[in-house]
């Protein structure tokens, strides 16, 4: 079996908010860990749309531009917060990717406190019941 190049991988798209008070190694070190991610499903994250400002959703509705235009339906998040931090509002969010371009939604910080969740339920002989991932389906 020959790797796929990034041609043939699904495209993905990031969306992060970067805040004024962040370290520049802080926003650097969140889009290292969505290539990581990206690469570990096999996706191309092709780019990452950043939200500078507090309270604003222009990149936001850069993302869904490009999700309307090129057919993706993969959005990696470094968090739900990163939509909003409002539940409100980021449920109303999600379900703008969900209905509108039946987005499945990868939330790396629901990825790493859920396997760590898994990892202890199975050190006290649970099982996890959920998935790594948010699946907008």
């Amino acid at each position: 079996m020959t790797p796929e190049t990034d041609e043939q991988r699904p495209p993905a798209y990031g969306y992060m908010r970067v805040f004024s008070d962040a370290a520049d190694h802080e926003a650097y070190a969140l889009e290292e860990d969505m290539k990581h991610f990206a690469d570990e499903y096999d996706l191309q994250l092709t780019a990452i749309y950043h939200e500078f400002v507090p309270g604003s959703l222009d990149a936001f509705n850069e993302l869904v531009e490009v999700l309307r235009s090129t057919g993706a339906v993969n959005v990696i998040l470094p968090s739900l917060r990163d939509l909003c931090e409002n539940n409100v509002l980021q449920n109303a969010l999600l379900d703008r990717l969900e209905f509108g371009f039946s987005a499945e939604v990868h939330a790396l910080d629901e990825r790493h406190d859920r396997a760590d969740d898994a990892l202890m339920e199975s050190e006290q002989g649970g099982r996890a019941s959920y998935v790594a991932t948010t699946s907008l389906e």
